[in-house]
């Protein structure tokens, strides 16, 4: 295993845990055991809530194991951009520690760039200042691109939705940088100073994780649930590398 760094999204993560936990912890503890490079991939800014629920088994988790995309986003524009320093951030406390954690200073009036994320207080102000801080220059970086959510049996308006609407209002296409974008796994080979054809992403979803291994150029493995058999791999034209039936098989 050592050869190879796993990178995996939280989603598809959350899920094998919930339908084969055993399988699931063996394969964490088996990274853990053999100091594997392994990132999970989150367009959730805040990740102590997914560190904490895997702590809860056992399996302790360090910061530099996830891959946000607000950090893919913020490292890939310092590197891009290095004389641009101005962000705004529509989004909680974890999207600001982020940014300024890489040296952004936080404007609320004029900015290169708009990071927007979930903001479940947002109110029409805030939509309405959002709009106006791209008026002025400002490029949207979009950090999920989810049209919609369903927590607790409602539904919600996604950062996706809110994404299109300011888009539409400000007449700018913005950044989406969340899967199937490749930004994520370049920025975690990038950190690791690796190898594309040494990096492996691991999906249950075809059309986001699978797509944007392919597009990075890294292998790809897709991990079957309840809603993702061979046979949907094979009818897809989105073809893996490979086919598991739970994240054990990694470790053979």
């Amino acid at each position: 295993m050592n050869e190879l760094t796993y990178l995996i999204s939280a989603s598809c993560l959350a899920k094998a845990m919930r339908q084969d936990s055993l399988h699931t912890l063996q394969f964490l503890k088996a990274m853990q055991d053999t100091q594997t490079p392994f990132f999970i991939l989150s367009e959730k800014a805040n990740t102590e809530t997914t560190a904490q629920a895997y702590a809860d088994f056992g399996i302790n988790l360090p910061e530099e194991t996830f891959m946000t995309t607000a950090m893919a986003g913020s490292k890939a524009l310092r590197l891009k951009y290095p004389m641009k320093n101005k962000a705004a951030c529509f989004g909680g406390d974890a999207l600001k520690k982020t940014l300024e954690k890489d040296g952004w200073q936080i404007s609320q009036d004029k900015a290169d760039f708009l990071f927007l994320s979930m903001n479940r207080n947002a109110a029409y102000s805030d939509y309405c200042w959002a709009l106006n801080v791209l008026r002025k220059g400002a490029l949207l970086i979009v950090l999920d691109d989810a049209l919609s959510s369903l927590n607790d049996g409602i539904w919600s308006i996604g950062t996706g939705a809110v994404a299109h609407m300011l888009e539409k209002a400000s007449g700018k296409k913005g950044w989406h940088v969340d899967l199937p974008d490749p930004l994520l796994i370049q920025m975690c080979v990038y950190s690791m100073q690796g190898l594309y054809d040494h990096t492996v992403m691991i999906d249950n979803d075809l059309e986001r994780g699978i797509r944007a291994g392919k597009k990075a150029g890294v292998r790809t493995v897709l991990l079957m649930d309840d809603a993702v058999t061979e046979q949907s791999a094979f009818e897809s034209p989105v073809h893996p590398d490979a086919v598991i039936p739970n994240l054990s098989g990694l470790l053979r």
